[in-house]
């Protein structure tokens, strides 16, 4: 069956949907962001990050559009530049999954070390 035909099925979305979904994290992407993640908040990161994407390393403008800004530790409250990241939407939706390894893999220190490493090289 086709996936529009299968989320028609009101019984499979049930079982797929809301709590039953195993992205379910007690409803807590439902909450709002604070006041204080702003337009120009948003805006300095991407300038920050050069307007590429963090993770796969294309521009806003092979996308076609700006670049999300990622909290790296999911925690909408945490508004310090160093959690968060500028993400192409693509690379963004990746990170709704697995998300310790996204947290370690996004993790500062790591990065640091990793681009010391890489231009040392």
């Amino acid at each position: 069956a086709e996936l529009k035909e299968v989320w028609q099925d009101p019984e499979y979305r049930i079982k797929h949907c809301g709590e039953n979904h195993p992205n379910w994290k007690n409803g807590i992407g439902k909450l709002p962001y604070p006041f204080e993640f702003t337009k120009q908040l948003k805006e300095s990161i991407r300038e920050r990050d050069n307007h590429i994407c963090q993770l796969c390393g294309k521009t806003e403008e092979q996308n076609r559009r700006k670049l999300d800004v990622h909290h790296i530790d999911y925690n909408k409250e945490n508004l310090n530049e160093s959690n968060l990241i500028s993400l192409c939407k693509s690379c963004h939706q990746k990170t709704s999954w697995n998300r310790e390894f996204w947290i370690d893999y996004f993790n500062p220190e790591l990065m640091i070390a990793s681009a010391v490493l890489v231009a040392d090289f």
